[in-house]
């Protein structure tokens, strides 16, 4: 089973609309990226949402398989949003961490389930990326590690990691400004 967890909480500074309701396809980004999370075999999908919350709320709606989180401060950045949602995780399964902004394959989360290891994270000449699978129990150490950034959690645990390449370099990237999300996004952007 594979719980997808979709950070959403940020404040989206750089954009003139919140990146979470930016339009792709027609849909709000967060739909669409709940979308391509549950077309790549997560079983469930919890939304980390923090900024612009109500409106988010509004977006998403009620669905079958998903889970809304509010991030109690999300100032504090991605961290403290992954925190938030592994308080509501399964402890059994998987977990997929994936940024709103960055491009989603269905296919690489399918080839990363396929694999047995208790992290996965894809990597595009020799640079890690997005997403990132962890066996659930394990992933469950995060908060308590003592560390705040999950690239941290996951160097300490490198013995522990299968490293996939791939040839997509948006794994990469994540949307900071409306040139990005239109350039991450390029056949569905608005």
């Amino acid at each position: 089973m594979i719980t997808a967890i979709l950070l959403a909480a940020g404040a989206s500074t750089r954009t003139t609309t919140p990146k979470q309701l930016y339009r792709i396809g027609g849909i709000p980004l967060v739909v669409h990226q709940i979308e391509a999370l549950l077309a790549g075999g997560a079983d469930q999908v919890i939304v980390v949402i923090g900024y612009h919350a109500e409106a988010v709320r509004a977006a998403v709606g009620e669905r079958e398989n998903l889970c809304i989180v509010q991030n109690p401060a999300p100032k504090k950045g991605m961290f403290s949003s992954l925190c938030a949602a592994l308080g509501k995780s399964p402890s059994e399964g998987k977990l997929l961490i994936h940024p709103l902004d960055v491009p989603l394959a269905a296919l690489l989360v399918k080839r990363m389930d396929a694999l047995d290891a208790p992290i996965i994270i894809p990597v595009y000449e020799g640079r890690s990326g997005h997403p990132v699978l962890i066996d659930a129990a394990l992933a469950q150490t995060i908060p308590s590690s003592g560390v705040e950034r999950l690239d941290r959690w996951l160097e300490a645990h490198r013995e522990s990691t299968v490293m996939i390449p791939v040839d997509d370099p948006n794994i990469l990237y994540n949307a900071n400004t409306d040139a990005d999300l239109a350039h991450l996004f390029p056949s569905e952007t608005r």
